[in-house]
């Protein structure tokens, strides 16, 4: 259950503040996820939907701060280079290399975002239960081999703030029989986001390049 206090106030006004925007939470009954970011087409405005019944204040501030990421100009600036690019695999990269701060900053203002990252390794799990290879309902290989790399990615990134349980165990096992290669370019694409630490956007820059050249030699390789 959702119960607004001072932090998430606070944050509400610097969203305001650092994006120029309009900010509307709308409560849905209905939403799968506890709380997910839309922005109006006209980019004027940023709405945050969330479920009244399963969101609690850490997972609200996780799209708080992803919305900061995405609408504050320095991170924009930052970005310039792949913003022009519209292609549905730099969405899942920028996200992905957004990560290290928002987890920095919900644990700096003493938050934590574990039933929002819980529920995304909960559905990926299931399909790398279910499909083999896992996600082969996105028709392009290459498109399909990056998403896995970057769930796989971003699992690696959160194991240590979220106890993934026997799950995380069989989740990496299902890795290495299923998608093995996804598996190879997650570990090397983590890795260049910790040695970056990207919580900053000038690292963030630098952690994009080197993350798009590794996946440009990799899918001219395989």
């Amino acid at each position: 259950m959702l119960e607004v206090d001072e932090r998430i106030i606070l944050l509400l006004d610097e969203v305001k503040t650092k994006t120029g925007k309009t900010l509307s939470l709308i409560p849905r009954s209905n939403l799968p996820v506890r709380a997910a970011l839309i922005e109006d087409s006209s980019r004027k405005k940023i709405a945050i939907q969330y479920s009244p019944e399963k969101c609690e204040i850490g997972d609200l501030a996780y799209e708080l701060l992803r919305a900061i990421q995405l609408n504050d100009k320095e991170w924009l600036n930052a970005t310039f280079f792949i913003n022009k690019l519209n292609n549905e695999d730099i969405k899942w990269i920028k996200t992905l290399v957004y990560t290290p701060w928002i987890l920095s900053e919900l644990k700096r203002r003493g938050l934590t975002s574990k039933g929002i990252l819980l529920d995304n390794f909960e559905v990926n799990f299931e399909y790398l239960k279910e499909e083999d290879p896992p996600y082969c309902h996105i028709e392009d290989s290459n498109l399909r081999l990056i998403f896995s790399a970057v769930n796989y990615a971003f699992y690696l990134l959160t194991k240590n703030e979220v106890d993934y349980g026997e799950k995380g165990v069989t989740y990496e096992e299902l890795y290495k029989t299923k998608d093995p290669k996804a598996l190879k370019l997650g570990e090397e694409t983590a890795k260049i986001i910790e040695e970056n630490k990207c919580l900053t956007p000038l690292e963030v820059k630098n952690a994009l390049k080197e993350i798009f050249l590794l996946m440009k030699n990799y899918l001219k390789n395989i």
